[in-house]
């Protein structure tokens, strides 16, 4: 799989492969089947997917796959933008390569390929052990030249850090962004993986304190300097590409968290969702919507000091898994009536802080009173 394609002109090194850019032939495909509940598509990918695990295990010497420009434009280091600074190319090669075996393990499940399921598992868990070996600390860090916030970042979101030592793994990420006061050092590959680590671990007002910043080197200052596209450069250089996705990673983060639609990998296809907003920073509101196959979904929430309310719109034939931003379940109304009686609403509890609860299709209006 080319890094660049089409691959029109006589591309070398890096440019013409590269494992982090070749994974969208396998996690294309998921995320598509994910998103829209197409399993066709991974039985007409399945073998490309294989293909790619496959060549990537082949070509690969003690599971370190072939490296290419690993963590591509990442931030802070004070050298001339390009390759990886920070992150060493083998390691974001070797992650890419954990979660693309991961994910195709899970294809054969789905598609009755039990015994190759099995088999990626099982080179899953080889991956994971030769890449704790190579590049854990044992206790907080993975290899790096002077910022983890990448080479941590992959290892959570990629599950390979060891039982009992995500919180510490963690806490170095913060500790480093910390230290830069909230700049973010991770490139293309790694800032999805810094924003997916940050957001699924709970500190959603750590990503608000990096993407609220307007000084040099973050999208505020892409936004304040008038730019109508995103740039290659987090310092906007524009000696580099005017006009590139590459840093737009954000956006999920907007949907998943801020307005927090996002799928139930249990049921592609938003056949169930989930919806738990985060009202982090100074925030007072956030509204957002997603045009699902179901139908759209629509979330929108406001707060002050006393009170935060959320109006869904659940599409038929749908449920949502909601999360508020209270622990406590008599505080909470939907249209003014208490959460056991409304209709709709089921199996509500708490857990982990927050009130949990499912509603089925329909609309609702939820106020629960804040604490302070």
């Amino acid at each position: 799989m080319p890094t660049v394609a089409p691959a029109f002109p006589a591309f070398a090194g890096g440019f013409a492969y590269t494992p982090e850019w070749g994974a969208a032939a396998v996690v294309v495909p998921w995320l598509v089947f994910e998103w829209y509940g197409d399993r066709e598509v991974l039985e007409e990918r399945y073998a490309a997917m294989k293909g790619f695990v496959d060549y990537v295990e082949r070509t690969a010497t003690d599971l370190v796959p072939i490296p290419g420009l690993g963590d591509w434009y990442d931030y802070g280091h004070g050298k001339p933008v390009g390759p990886s600074q920070f992150t060493p190319t083998e390691l974001s090669a070797m992650a890419t390569f954990r979660r693309c075996t991961a994910i195709v393990a899970e294809a054969a499940r789905l598609l009755g390929r039990f015994q190759e399921a099995q088999h990626y598992r099982e080179l899953g868990t080889r991956i994971t052990d030769a890449f704790n070996r190579r590049w854990f600390n044992g206790t907080d860090e993975y290899r790096n030249a002077g910022s983890p916030q990448c080479a941590n970042s992959m290892a959570l979101v990629t599950g390979m850090v060891p039982p009992g030592r995500e919180k510490a793994v963690l806490e170095r990420v913060l500790e480093d962004l910390r230290t830069r006061r909230f700049q973010q050092t991770a490139g293309d590959i790694g800032h999805w993986y810094l924003i997916q680590a940050l957001a699924q671990y709970g500190r959603s007002d750590v990503l608000y304190a990096i993407t609220s910043r307007t000084n040099l080197g973050s999208y505020g200052f892409i936004v304040n300097n008038g730019w109508t596209s995103m740039p290659e450069a987090w310092d906007a250089d524009t000696g580099a590409s005017m006009n590139h996705c590459m840093l737009g990673h954000i956006q999920e983060w907007f949907l998943g968290w801020i307005a927090g639609i996002r799928p139930d990998p249990a049921a592609p296809g938003f056949a169930r969702f989930v919806i738990a907003p985060e009202p982090v920073g100074d925030l007072t509101w956030a509204r957002g919507s997603y045009d699902s196959v179901r139908g759209r979904i629509e979330s929108a929430w406001e707060r002050n000091e006393a009170r935060f309310r959320l109006r869904l719109k659940v599409p038929p034939n749908t449920r949502a898994t909601v999360l508020l931003p209270t622990s406590e379940v008599g505080s909470a109304r939907e249209s003014g009536r208490e959460l056991t009686e409304a209709p709709g609403v089921s199996r509500v509890r708490e857990k982990a802080g927050r009130v949990m609860l499912e509603v089925a299709a329909g609309e609702y209006d939820f106020v629960v009173g804040l604490q302070h």
